[in-house]
């Protein structure tokens, strides 16, 4: 069974969003932490499914850019709210693991103080 469209467009779209982000990964100063939150940022917003009919996903980005340019009238705020939603959560969440390792630092610079 060979593939289809569908299942093509998707392998392009992960295989360039990878190499974009090895991209982001190798070129810029920014490395740890921070670098992979810039990472994972870009990989959420980039490849980030949603459903456009009863049977196809596609990325949330790709939907939002066809149907604002090539549908007139059309509704974006479904589109629109998962992806800021997915976004603002991912941003929740690196921001709750930053304190997280930041209070474990603290603790840690504590003991080797009382030491």
């Amino acid at each position: 069974m060979g593939m289809i469209a569908y299942e093509i467009a998707w392998i392009l779209v992960i295989c360039s969003a990878l190499f974009a982000s090895c991209c982001i990964w190798m070129f810029p100063k920014v490395r740890g932490l921070l670098g992979l939150f810039v990472l994972g940022l870009f990989l959420t917003v980039v490849l980030l499914p949603y459903e456009f009919d009863q049977q196809h996903y596609a990325p949330a980005l790709i939907i939002l850019i066809f149907k604002g340019f090539l549908e007139r009238e059309a509704d974006l705020s479904g589109v629109a709210n998962f992806l800021g939603l997915s976004v603002v959560g991912y941003c929740l969440f690196g921001l709750l693991l930053f304190l997280l390792s930041s209070l474990r630092k603290g603790r840690s610079m504590t003991k080797s103080r009382s030491r």
